[in-house]
């Protein structure tokens, strides 16, 4: 298969454990490396319980199809360690929003956003 930024073929080794796996790579390792950034990191509190915000710079991929082999492995992480944690996945992060999740009372929440570019710059 090729890589969907450089267009270069993608090799990965085998071995007897993952002989019969299916590993369907979109990115190579180099792109993804390159390319697959996490900006911002951060823990917020909410009523009893806290946001974990992720947020993703997307804007260094070129093909569309490509970030979502980043979100495909953040999401498969997130399902192996945790069970009882919400996943939510927004384009931006503001205090609207903040406010919104705060009230609603859902548990622990994951939250991926896309397009902040530092400008929510507040204490909470």
């Amino acid at each position: 298969m090729k890589c969907l930024e450089c267009s270069k073929i993608i090799l990965y080794k085998r071995t007897l454990n993952s002989l019969l796996t299916n590993k369907n790579y979109s990115v190579c390792q180099k792109c993804y490396i390159t390319n697959a950034k996490i900006t911002q990191k951060s823990v917020l509190p909410i009523e009893y319980f806290v946001i974990f915000w992720y947020n993703l710079d997307i804007e260094s991929f070129h093909n569309i199809y490509s970030y979502d082999f980043l979100f495909k492995n953040l999401i498969i992480k997130f399902l192996k360690n945790k069970k009882r944690d919400l996943i939510l996945m927004f384009d931006h992060f503001d205090l609207a929003l903040y406010s919104l999740l705060d009230q609603l009372l859902l548990g622990n929440i994951w939250l991926l956003t896309t397009y902040n570019k530092g400008e929510y710059n507040y204490e909470v």
